[in-house]
């Protein structure tokens, strides 16, 4: 499942229905529980629960009160009296990593949605609008335990597979937009599984592409500041110690070259400049050009000299070029926008379309 598509559903199930994402780690599965928490405008509470012991998972023994009471019940741990006392999203991490006796406790979190005995023997119960979302790494490269059948089926399990375009949304004034842009023309660097190198290889994944814009930026080497000239003495070192060398070598020659490239702006306020050096583009950055162009207008409206230089771009591309910049555009929710290049490029998406129909009868 897309990421975009698991934002959608997950606030929409009952709160009573936990959630399972699984996934590599990097991915995003923690900036997911934080995104469905904030969609229901509930507090996210992050329960690693691979450092936990049976005492932080299933309470520990008031002594005070079984001095004065004589009878003996637990003292629960912050995190989960807030989950009884009003409405949360409690996250799970790195379940699959914890020790038997914390699943056992999350077996019953998960099953009973409560834990621990008062006084009057009884347990503690969650609030009825607290959820719980739990995510885990599985695979041959992690160290960690499958769930077992009984406590895996008391979840809703979601593979999680993000897509280059679920980041570059996310990404959106968090990340460097150098970066941002070398990971659309490059997607190749935005993960690399793990599984695929050798042990102990450092590698690219969606998450530490954050590290690196935020150190480089702390560093005052951003690469929107040097794009276009050599990087700077260490930039190269922090991104390769981050996502590894072969990333890295990518990343400072692209802000090297970052002037040379054509952007959106280019397109829309200097074609006639920059049109022949257009049409001499490689496929896949005509492509990440169109991803580009729907961040635009998405954003802003076309003047009618722009929508006029939007459609000579486009009488320069191939027909599934022409029909995925189409369809980006359709997909910004900008009406006056669409209906402008609507205008400019609808007959030849048409045609390019009945063209590859009946090339496929």
């Amino acid at each position: 499942m897309d990421m975009k598509t698991f934002i959608h559903i997950a606030p929409l199930l009952p709160a009573d229905q936990a959630v399972l994402m699984r996934g590599p780690t990097g991915i995003g599965k923690s900036a997911m529980a934080k995104a469905v928490a904030q969609k229901l405008d509930i507090p996210m509470i992050d329960v690693r629960t691979a450092v936990m012991d049976e005492g932080t998972m299933g309470g520990i023994p008031n002594l005070k009160a079984i001095e004065e009471t004589g009878v003996a019940h637990n003292s629960m741990y912050g995190w989960f009296v807030r989950g009884c006392k009003e409405p949360v999203l409690i996250f799970l991490d790195e379940i699959n990593r914890a020790m038997l006796p914390v699943l056992q406790g999350a077996f019953q979190l998960v099953l009973d949605r409560e834990m621990g005995n008062g006084p009057d023997g009884m347990p503690y119960k969650l609030h009825p609008g607290t959820r719980i979302l739990a995510a885990g790494n599985f695979g041959a490269e992690y160290e960690s335990e499958d769930l077992d059948p009984a406590m895996q089926r008391r979840f809703m399990v979601v593979d999680l597979k993000p897509s280059t375009e679920d980041w570059l949304e996310w990404s959106k004034g968090r990340i460097d937009d150098v970066i941002r842009e070398f990971i659309r023309n490059h997607p190749v660097h935005l993960r690399v599984d793990p599984s695929s190198v050798e042990p102990g290889t450092i590698c690219p994944n969606p998450a530490v592409w954050d590290r690196v814009s935020v150190c480089l930026t702390h560093a005052g080497m951003a690469p929107r500041i040097w794009a276009g000239g050599d990087a700077p003495l260490g930039a190269y070192s922090i991104a390769m110690g981050l996502v590894g060398p072969e990333a890295a070598i990518a990343l400072v020659d692209f802000a090297k070259n970052f002037h040379a490239n054509i952007s959106v702006e280019d397109i829309l306020n200097r074609w006639e400049d920059i049109s022949g050096k257009a049409i001499s583009m490689v496929t896949d950055a005509r492509f990440a050009l169109a991803d580009s162009m729907k961040e635009w207008v998405t954003e802003n409206t076309l003047t009618a000299e722009q929508a006029a230089n939007l459609g000579s771009w486009a009488e320069t591309l191939g027909g599934e070029e022409l029909v995925n910049l189409w369809t980006k555009i359709s997909q910004c929710g900008n009406l006056d926008n669409i209906k402008a290049v609507h205008g400019r490029i609808g007959k030849a998406v048409v045609a390019s379309v009945q063209k590859a129909r009946a090339a496929t009868k």
